[in-house]
């Protein structure tokens, strides 16, 4: 296999965190800075049964609306830190290739802004003041909601409206409603990046993509159905007002007709009292129990349905938004080095411990290591210890990596998502995204996909330097953060990230 060819501008990778950075913040708050207004619209449906269900609905997709936004604006803007991280070693790496340089360090873009988030309740909706319509006048009201027969819907028309409109402003906010064409465009930035860490990136920001454009899609169903909602709502009451207005020539009477936001008022006085309004009330009730059964069947029956799944996306999203570098004090100061030395002073025995065991040495060493029944000899120790010490001495490799091998199903069932995996041995990977070699790639069963916090770049002393080697030292722990069986090729792929 020939070389990799690496073709990587850190401007590339800061041009790319700046600007998710940005598109992150702004997604965010164009959802959180509406949330407390649609707090506000809670009791917005009605405390009658069909609305509860309807509100039920509701509640469900708003929150799935709204949680997935937030993990996506988190999982946004964490992986705007690591690519700004990636772009920075890529800069070391080329400062620390010129022997003697004496320029100065490459310094680290700073991390985008934030908003401040808060642990936010479910957005409540169902209930309400319990009357749609408020017939005064004697028992003669009480017969005629009694011959209607049915709850008149006592939504408020005023929250209904508020909803409608604040779920409408966050679709179209050019911030949400845009957000999946801006990943897709910094997605095409890295299309002439050729390290080994570009495939990921690409296929991270096109996933964000698609979860921008499931979000931003279903936020602008909820407001169709909460509008589709209020109109109905809005109807029925207007034709209700003028059925009590027949109602009231009927039985020869001036009614006082009041639409509020949640209840209909109509005042009728003594006069359904009468044999005459008695007649009225049999006559009138059919016809207005007919106009409430269409808006609970059209309007109501059909709840909050919608065609764009943001809550599919939480999977991936949780994954992306485990990648950001930690916070709290744990990242390295701003223009410092990685970790360990960006040009690394090796001993002659340091670089032969290394290259003998890219040659024949890695199979014995591992096995002592692997063996559950013994520990290494004084002599394996010894070559373990000096590989350890050797590689300790090297820098860093941050970035996504590569291995290919084959493990029993026994071995293969610790790796679970979630679970925390110790490799007693040492972990040869690739910076290749196709894998070291079409050797090992042809008898493996399990290709995994590493984020590579400590590994180590031993490619240059290495036997087989077109491999483009990173080696983890003995008893790295990873993470397994993903599973899955690859369609075309049948291996299971396991995504992890170094601890």
């Amino acid at each position: 296999m020939s070389p990799t060819t690496v073709d990587v501008d850190p401007q590339v990778y800061y041009d790319a965190a700046t600007a998710l950075g940005a598109a992150a913040l702004g997604f965010g708050r164009a959802v959180d800075n509406r949330w407390s207004a649609l707090a506000d619209c809670e009791e917005m449906a009605g405390s009658y049964d069909d609305a509860k269900a309807w509100a039920t609905d509701y509640d469900a997709r708003c929150n799935e609306a709204v949680d997935t936004a937030m993990l996506l604006a988190e999982a946004a803007r964490g992986y705007a830190i690591l690519l700004g991280e990636m772009g920075y070693n890529h800069a070391m790496a080329d400062w620390a290739s010129v022997i003697g340089n004496t320029a100065p360090e490459p310094a680290r873009i700073p991390d985008p802004d934030w908003i401040s988030m808060v642990n936010r309740p479910d957005l409540p909706s169902a209930g309400g003041p319990g009357n749609g319509l408020v017939a005064e006048g004697l028992s003669g009201a009480v017969d005629l909601l009694d011959e209607i027969g049915v709850v008149i819907p006592d939504g408020n028309t005023g929250k209904l409206g508020d909803a409608q409109r604040l779920w409408a402003e966050i679709a179209v906010d050019q911030a949400v409603a845009g957000f999946a064409a801006e990943l897709s465009r910094i997605a095409d930035l890295f299309a002439s990046v050729t390290t080994s860490e570009a495939v990921f990136v690409d296929e991270d920001l096109r996933a964000m993509a698609a979860a921008a454009t499931d979000v931003a899609g279903m936020v602008g169903e909820i407001a169709t159905a909460v509008g589709d909602h209020l109109t109905g709502l809005q109807d029925l009451r207007n034709k209700l007002k003028d059925q009590l207005v027949e109602l009231g020539k009927e039985i020869a009477t001036e009614v006082l007709i009041g639409i509020g936001l949640s209840v209909v008022t109509a005042g009728f006085g003594a006069a359904l009292a009468t044999a005459r309004g008695a007649a009225a009330v049999k006559k009138f009730a059919g016809p207005i129990r007919a106009l409430v059964v269409t808006f609970k069947s059209l309007k109501i029956g059909k709840g909050v349905k919608t065609t764009h799944n943001a809550a599919s996306h939480t999977p991936t999203l949780k994954q992306l938004a485990s990648l950001k570098p930690k916070k709290a004090g744990t990242e390295k100061p701003a223009g410092k080095p990685s970790t360990t030395p960006g040009r690394p002073s090796l001993s002659p025995d340091d670089e032969m411990a290394i290259n003998a065991y890219t040659g024949q040495d890695y199979q014995w060493i591992n096995e002592a290591l692997r063996n559950p029944l013994a520990d290494p000899d004084t002599y394996a120790q010894a070559r373990i210890d000096a590989l350890n010490q050797a590689l300790s001495k090297l820098p860093n490799y941050e970035g996504q990596v590569v291995r290919h091998t084959y493990l029993p199903e026994d071995v293969l069932a610790r790796y679970r998502v979630g679970e925390e995996i110790t490799e007693t041995a040492f972990t040869s990977t690739s910076q290749n995204p196709a894998g070291a070699s079409e050797l090992f790639k042809g008898v493996s069963n399990v290709e995994m996909q590493i984020i590579s916090k400590t590994g180590k770049d031993v490619s240059g002393l290495s036997k087989s330097p077109e491999e483009l080697e990173v080696l983890f030292q003995s008893g790295t722990p990873f993470e397994v953060v993903q599973r899955f069986t690859d369609p075309v090729t049948g291996r299971t792929v396991i995504r992890m990230v170094e601890q």
